[in-house]
Protein backbone atom coordinates (compact mmCIF):
# COMPACT_ATOMS: atom_id res chain seq x y z
CA UNK A 1 0.00 0.00 0.00
CA UNK A 2 3.02 2.50 -0.07
CA UNK A 3 2.18 2.96 -3.84
CA UNK A 4 -1.01 4.75 -2.73
CA UNK A 5 1.41 7.66 -0.45
CA UNK A 6 2.79 9.29 -3.92
CA UNK A 7 -0.36 9.00 -5.38
CA UNK A 8 -2.33 11.16 -2.55
CA UNK A 9 0.44 13.48 -2.40
CA UNK A 10 0.67 14.24 -6.09
CA UNK A 11 -3.19 14.64 -5.85
CA UNK A 12 -3.11 16.72 -3.02
CA UNK A 13 -0.93 18.93 -4.98
CA UNK A 14 -2.26 18.98 -8.50
CA UNK A 15 -5.99 18.36 -8.39
CA UNK A 16 -6.35 21.90 -8.45
CA UNK A 17 -5.58 22.08 -12.34
CA UNK A 18 -8.69 20.04 -12.97
CA UNK A 19 -10.36 23.80 -11.77
CA UNK A 20 -7.91 25.73 -14.27
CA UNK A 21 -8.77 27.27 -17.82
CA UNK A 22 -6.48 26.72 -20.93
CA UNK A 23 -3.62 29.26 -21.02
CA UNK A 24 -3.21 31.92 -23.83
CA UNK A 25 0.34 31.22 -24.09
CA UNK A 26 0.02 28.59 -27.08
CA UNK A 27 -2.79 26.30 -25.55
CA UNK A 28 -4.62 28.11 -28.56
CA UNK A 29 -2.42 27.59 -31.24
CA UNK A 30 -2.17 23.99 -30.18
CA UNK A 31 -5.55 23.34 -28.99
CA UNK A 32 -9.10 25.20 -29.23
CA UNK A 33 -7.67 27.31 -32.46
CA UNK A 34 -6.29 24.75 -34.03
CA UNK A 35 -8.75 23.56 -36.93
CA UNK A 36 -7.02 19.84 -37.35
CA UNK A 37 -7.45 19.50 -33.16
CA UNK A 38 -10.96 21.18 -33.42
CA UNK A 39 -12.66 18.45 -35.36
CA UNK A 40 -11.77 15.84 -32.67
CA UNK A 41 -10.40 12.22 -34.44
CA UNK A 42 -11.26 11.99 -37.65
CA UNK A 43 -8.92 10.25 -40.64
CA UNK A 44 -8.77 13.77 -42.11
CA UNK A 45 -7.04 14.71 -38.88
CA UNK A 46 -5.12 11.16 -38.55
CA UNK A 47 -3.86 12.21 -41.29
CA UNK A 48 -2.91 15.84 -40.31
CA UNK A 49 -1.30 14.87 -37.01
CA UNK A 50 1.16 12.44 -38.84
CA UNK A 51 2.34 14.94 -41.67
CA UNK A 52 1.74 18.00 -39.85
CA UNK A 53 4.88 20.14 -40.50
CA UNK A 54 6.89 17.42 -42.09
CA UNK A 55 4.84 17.48 -45.54
CA UNK A 56 3.71 21.05 -45.08
CA UNK A 57 4.20 24.12 -43.33
CA UNK A 58 1.34 23.95 -40.62
CA UNK A 59 0.89 27.20 -38.33
CA UNK A 60 -0.33 24.75 -35.59
CA UNK A 61 2.22 22.50 -35.24
CA UNK A 62 5.97 23.83 -34.79
CA UNK A 63 7.34 19.99 -34.47
CA UNK A 64 6.22 16.37 -35.24
CA UNK A 65 4.26 14.41 -32.39
CA UNK A 66 1.92 12.81 -33.76
CA UNK A 67 0.90 11.13 -30.47
CA UNK A 68 0.34 14.24 -28.84
CA UNK A 69 -1.75 15.79 -31.54
CA UNK A 70 -3.76 12.22 -31.79
CA UNK A 71 -4.16 12.46 -27.77
CA UNK A 72 -5.47 16.30 -28.09
CA UNK A 73 -7.90 14.78 -30.88
CA UNK A 74 -9.08 12.35 -28.18
CA UNK A 75 -9.79 14.79 -25.93
CA UNK A 76 -12.19 16.62 -28.09
CA UNK A 77 -14.33 13.62 -28.82
CA UNK A 78 -14.48 13.19 -24.41
CA UNK A 79 -14.62 16.91 -23.26
CA UNK A 80 -14.89 18.93 -26.07
CA UNK A 81 -13.23 22.55 -25.25
CA UNK A 82 -14.13 22.25 -21.20
CA UNK A 83 -10.24 22.81 -20.04
CA UNK A 84 -11.36 20.95 -17.27
CA UNK A 85 -11.07 17.26 -18.98
CA UNK A 86 -8.09 18.05 -20.78
CA UNK A 87 -6.49 19.01 -17.63
CA UNK A 88 -7.47 15.99 -15.85
CA UNK A 89 -6.35 13.97 -18.39
CA UNK A 90 -2.38 15.74 -18.10
CA UNK A 91 -2.83 14.84 -14.39
CA UNK A 92 -4.22 11.21 -15.38
CA UNK A 93 -0.92 10.91 -16.99
CA UNK A 94 1.00 12.39 -14.32
CA UNK A 95 -0.54 10.14 -11.90
CA UNK A 96 0.25 7.06 -13.98
CA UNK A 97 3.54 8.13 -14.70
CA UNK A 98 4.15 8.23 -10.61
CA UNK A 99 2.79 4.64 -10.56
CA UNK A 100 5.40 3.66 -13.26
CA UNK A 101 8.12 5.19 -11.19
CA UNK A 102 7.58 3.31 -7.91
CA UNK A 103 7.33 -0.11 -9.71
CA UNK A 104 10.64 0.71 -11.36
CA UNK A 105 12.05 1.07 -7.97
CA UNK A 106 10.55 -1.92 -6.42
CA UNK A 107 11.56 -3.84 -9.14
CA UNK A 108 15.26 -2.98 -8.75
CA UNK A 109 17.53 -5.43 -7.01
CA UNK A 110 16.54 -4.05 -3.18
CA UNK A 111 14.15 -2.51 -3.37
CA UNK A 112 11.77 -1.37 -0.65
CA UNK A 113 7.87 -0.06 -1.57
CA UNK A 114 8.74 2.47 1.39
CA UNK A 115 11.64 3.90 -0.02
CA UNK A 116 10.26 3.39 -4.02
CA UNK A 117 7.18 5.34 -2.77
CA UNK A 118 9.19 8.29 -1.35
CA UNK A 119 11.17 8.23 -4.61
CA UNK A 120 8.14 8.40 -6.53
CA UNK A 121 6.33 11.11 -4.18
CA UNK A 122 9.67 13.55 -4.85
CA UNK A 123 9.18 12.73 -8.49
CA UNK A 124 5.66 13.43 -8.09
CA UNK A 125 5.69 16.90 -6.46
CA UNK A 126 8.97 18.04 -7.84
CA UNK A 127 9.07 21.70 -9.27
CA UNK A 128 9.62 20.06 -12.78
CA UNK A 129 6.16 18.74 -12.85
CA UNK A 130 4.37 22.51 -11.62
CA UNK A 131 4.75 23.60 -15.61
CA UNK A 132 4.11 20.33 -16.92
CA UNK A 133 1.09 19.00 -15.40
CA UNK A 134 -1.26 22.18 -15.32
CA UNK A 135 -0.07 23.18 -18.39
CA UNK A 136 -2.44 21.56 -21.16
CA UNK A 137 0.24 21.97 -24.14
CA UNK A 138 2.93 20.34 -21.81
CA UNK A 139 1.04 16.92 -22.64
CA UNK A 140 3.97 16.09 -24.68
CA UNK A 141 5.93 15.65 -21.25
CA UNK A 142 3.86 13.92 -19.22
CA UNK A 143 2.63 11.28 -22.59
CA UNK A 144 6.02 10.94 -23.71
CA UNK A 145 7.11 9.67 -19.96
CA UNK A 146 4.60 7.40 -20.13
Amino acid sequence: MAFVFPLLLALAVFWQVTHFDFVNYDDDIYIYQNPSIRQGLTLQGLRWAFCADLCFDSRNADYWQPVTMLSRMIDINLWGLNPRGHHLVNLALHLANVLLLYFIFLMLPGGDPWRSAWIAAAFAVHPAQADVVPWVTARTDVLSLF
